[in-house]
């Protein structure tokens, strides 16, 4: 006399199937979240914060790497966005959120110069004026190119340098790689980077990755009287900016600017450790 029971869906009689067949036990239901173990916003701030930095950092890779066979067009697209990347990541993360901003004294007007050392020391607020080097236009050989460096700094250090944390001299010159008898004669062309802490008087020195220059070019500015500089001789043969050959001797991979940029970093970072944060500037 009793009902008999509800008919079972085909979806839960297969599902019985498969549990007896397979001997698995009854699903259990998943307990619920405890409310009394909540997250700290701080945490879920810094989680957030190193996510979007690691996709940012992430992205900066990718788009690099796509566009390493690219055309030479996309090489400065690259280094910039990267730059970029690198600059949003910091912020995001908040380095160097209690730095003050360095004032630099730099020794030149020239646009590649006030670029490389405004990004070198992350948009530091550079004053640039003109100072005279004491040697000649293109200066021949390390010690003079470093003698037209040290040259300008202490042209800069005579100014009222009051409220400027650093003083910048830089002096390109050319200079010859001495081969063995069997290979023809090799110049390159390279900076020294003197800069100056004029709180401390500390200084440091570095130079830039030389550029390899057409050695017939040289001879012929040579042999020409070796008047003005080896890039304006190069600029009126081809064409290309007096001040930044640079590129145009490397296909648009490392302008004038960039190799500036590493080497004024170098020379910072080989101040003593004091120099560069005692008192919160760096």
């Amino acid at each position: 006399g009793d009902s008999p029971p509800p008919p079972r869906s085909s979806t839960s009689a297969t599902w019985s199937a498969r549990q007896r067949g397979l001997g698995e036990s009854a699903p259990t239901a998943t307990p619920p979240l405890r409310s009394d173990r909540s997250t700290p916003m701080s945490q879920v701030r810094v989680s957030g914060s190193a996510s979007l930095a690691i996709a940012a950092v992430g992205t900066a890779c990718v788009v690099a790497c796509f566009s390493w066979e690219s055309p030479r067009k996309l090489v400065r697209f690259r280094r910039d966005l990267i730059s970029s990347m690198h600059r949003a990541t910091q912020r995001l993360l908040g380095l160097g959120s209690t730095q003050q901003q360095i004032r630099v004294l730099l020794g030149s007007t020239a646009a590649p110069k006030i670029v490389a050392v405004t990004k070198a020391l992350c948009n530091a607020h550079v004053v640039a004026m003109k100072a005279e080097s004491g040697v000649r236009e293109q200066p021949v050989g390390l010690e003079e190119t470093l003698a037209g460096a040290r040259s300008r700094l202490r042209a800069l250090c005579e100014q009222d340098t009051a409220n400027i944390q650093l003083a910048i001299a830089i002096e390109n010159g050319i200079v010859r790689i001495h081969q063995a008898e069997e290979h023809a004669e090799c110049w390159i062309d390279v900076a020294v980077i003197v800069v100056r802490d004029l709180q401390s008087g500390a200084e440091s020195i570095a130079t830039s990755c030389g550029v390899q220059l057409p050695t017939t070019m040289v001879g012929e500015w040579a042999e020409a009287g070796a008047e003005g500089t080896v890039g304006e001789y190069l600029a009126a043969e081809s064409g290309c900016d007096k001040q930044d050959p640079h590129t145009f001797l490397t296909r648009g991979s490392m302008p004038r600017c960039a190799l500036l940029e590493s080497a004024v970093r170098l020379a910072y970072a080989t101040l003593p450790p004091r120099v560069q944060g005692s008192d919160g500037s760096a």
